[in-house]
């Protein structure tokens, strides 16, 4: 069996995903959407992957405080495998998955910037123009090995409000983070929600559901963004072929 429905809940770095997403696994759907679905009623979340986590915190930004650019890419190419591994383990779960970060926001967003800030040595030089191809190869490669995403959840979130937030959870892992890397990051999420996947995602404006997050969101908030999620997510299955099954 594989995933019906596949939600990728997209932002960048102090949005608040982990409070979405954990809302989102109190809440269950409606009975008219597991009505459409082969096996009703499963719902799995995967949280941000460990192995991501872990790769950035031992090895990429140890290797970015020595200049390494050369460990740094291994590090970006490894988080990228263990992000598109785990889709592959989300797809093949029953029912609905909801995903926290997609592989597109590593290629597009995370690696971009690096590549862009010159993490890699001068963009126009050869052996960081070596490392795009590179890397952006094995994205497409690695890409087609995976199920499209159903429905994409953005929360759009000021890059002055993320540094905020982030100053009050007080996390080690973000300590230096500054205001220049939160828009930088910023200007490349628009890009990739207004540019990138649009150009590639077939019935995108169906599929996404750009959420406003940048004040703290209620009870009443989240239910009617979980309502939202539920709409697009029959949307995308009504113009994919399915049919809303019969009542007994």
């Amino acid at each position: 069996m594989m995933a019906e429905v596949i939600i990728g809940v997209m932002g960048g770095i102090g949005i608040g995903k982990s409070e979405f997403i954990k809302s989102m696994k109190k809440r269950r759907f409606s009975s008219q959407l597991p009505a459409m679905l082969v096996t009703p009623g499963e719902f799995k979340v995967y949280e941000e992957s460990k192995r991501v986590k872990d790769i950035a915190a031992s090895v990429f930004y140890p290797a970015l405080k020595r200049n390494d650019k050369y460990t740094c890419f291994a590090a970006e190419i490894a988080m990228l495998s263990a992000r598109v591994e785990q889709m592959l383990r989300a797809s093949k779960e029953n029912g609905i998955v909801l995903v926290e970060r997609i592989p597109e926001e590593n290629r597009f967003v995370f690696f971009e910037n690096d590549y862009k800030s010159g993490i890699f040595g001068d963009p126009n030089s050869k052996i960081a123009r070596s490392f795009y191809q590179s890397y952006s190869a094995t994205y497409q490669y690695l890409k087609n090995k995976i199920a499209p995403v159903n429905v994409f959840v953005y929360l759009d979130v000021k890059p002055e409000v993320a540094l905020r937030r982030i100053k009050e959870r007080g996390r080690k892992s973000e300590t230096g983070i500054d205001i220049s890397y939160l828009r930088n990051l910023y200007s490349l999420y628009q890009r990739l929600i207004d540019e990138i996947l649009p150009d590639t995602v077939p019935m995108y404006g169906h599929r996404l559901l750009r959420i406003d997050a940048n004040n703290d969101l209620s009870d009443e908030d989240l239910k009617r963004f979980h309502l939202q999620i539920e709409e697009r997510i029959m949307k995308s299955l009504q113009l994919q072929g399915w049919k809303l099954k019969k009542q007994d």
